[in-house]
């Protein structure tokens, strides 16, 4: 989307790497044009993977009717917005089917489909490989099933790697990704696309260019603009089905609205949202501080950042307060020259009691925000004061 992307099959300049146009202006002054769903002369994806522009465009719903795996093999949906540091500081934009000991974990086409981009990802530090898989029913859905070993009858019909490969580094992990895009193979519903590798999850997601979210950070958030709940396609009976598995694998079910969580929760001149290192440029997660509800524990908001590599303590949950100084809500958190204490916090992921520490936020700007873990048993009184080893995060 830079100044205009032909549709009549002549050249493009490559993609500049600026926020979709969900955000206001250009930073360069210009103006946006919506990307046609059209290849450019780079050759290289946008928002979700290959070329839909063979498909016609989507009329209304539902667009999927069938379940993406047999009730039997999975315990659990995880929502939208999951953070789970620190590959996974951002709140993520899939769910994940959490399978069940008994699980055959085989993954299907929810619908008629059209496979489009397929990335094979093979791991450093084990060798395994796994393969996600993009699709979709018509123009403007895009979805995806990640984590899987792809069934043979499918990769037969690649032809080759078209893109290449390149090694990877996601937040940490190192992986070399081999991409075969532009594809388009037809599946029909409840083909069989394959199988959960060595992950616990089948993951599965859903962004539609119809769709606009809002976010600070439009650099580095672009690819979760048009982020949408896999869910809210499907038939309502089947929706229904599934949405009684949205929660944890411990049977916490989420009736929060929306019942299927949410990656949009950036909130200017307060705290919550997501916050980042001063001059990041990349999606680097090690270096996030998220501040959201929490996608499955119902009233709690969640404390989720990449810096700290203690699994107890990197991404905790509390109940938050509307008045005072100790646990306030992130919404009602300014630049106010307050300091704000957070304790009796509880594991984001177990819901274990997670004690010994407090955490202090404090806003020194409407873009700047200091975090610090400090050693204590509770927040009591106050006041409370930072040190050098505190953490300055912006937006």
């Amino acid at each position: 989307p830079d100044a205009s992307m032909p549709t009549d099959g002549g050249s493009a300049t490559p993609w500049d790497g600026s926020p979709s146009p969900d955000s206001g202006p250009k930073s360069d002054g210009g103006s946006w044009v919506y990307w046609d769903g059209g290849s450019s002369s780079d050759g290289g994806n946008r928002e979700g993977g290959g070329s839909m522009t063979t498909l016609p465009a989507c009329g209304a719903g539902p667009y999927f009717d069938t379940l993406p795996m047999a009730l039997a093999d999975f315990i659990s949906i995880t929502p939208l917005g999951n953070i789970n540091p620190v590959t996974h500081t951002a709140p993520t934009n899939h769910l994940y089917y959490a399978y069940s000991a008994t699980s055959t974990k085989q993954a299907y086409a929810p619908s008629e489909v059209h496979i489009t981009t397929v990335t094979k990802k093979t791991y450093a530090s084990n060798g395994n490989t796994d393969f996600q898989v993009q699709f979709g029913p018509c123009k403007e859905i895009i979805s995806w099933y990640d984590h899987i070993v792809l069934d043979a009858s499918i990769e037969a019909k690649i032809a080759s790697w078209n893109r290449g490969c390149v090694d990877t580094n996601a937040s940490g992990t190192l992986y070399k990704n081999c991409i075969a895009d532009g594809l388009d193979i037809p599946v029909t519903k409840g083909t069989l696309i394959g199988k959960g590798g060595t992950s616990n999850n089948l993951d599965f997601g859903t962004r539609d260019t119809r769709v606009t979210l809002k976010f600070i950070n439009v650099d580095l958030q672009r690819t979760y603009g048009t982020t949408a709940c896999p869910l809210d396609y499907f038939t309502s009976s089947t929706k229904t089905t599934m949405e009684g598995y949205l929660g944890n694998t411990d049977g916490i079910r989420r009736s929060d609205l929306p019942k299927c969580g949410s990656v949009e929760h950036d909130l200017p001149t307060t705290a919550r949202g997501l916050w980042v290192l001063p001059g990041q440029t990349s999606m680097d997660e090690r270096n996030v501080l998220t501040l959201a509800p929490h996608n499955f524990r119902d009233g709690m908001q969640a404390i989720g950042i990449g810096t700290d590599t203690n699994s107890n303590t990197n991404v905790v949950a509390f109940t938050p307060t509307t008045s005072g100084q100790v646990n306030r809500t992130f919404s009602q958190v300014k630049a106010d020259g307050t300091t704000y204490c957070y304790d009796t916090f509880v594991n984001g992921r177990m819901g274990t009691a997670v004690t010994g520490s407090i955490v202090l936020l404090k806003m020194t700007s409407d873009t700047a925000l200091t975090y610090e873990r400090q050693a204590s048993a509770s927040c009591g009184s106050g006041p409370w004061v930072l040190t050098t080893a505190a953490i300055g995060f912006a937006r």
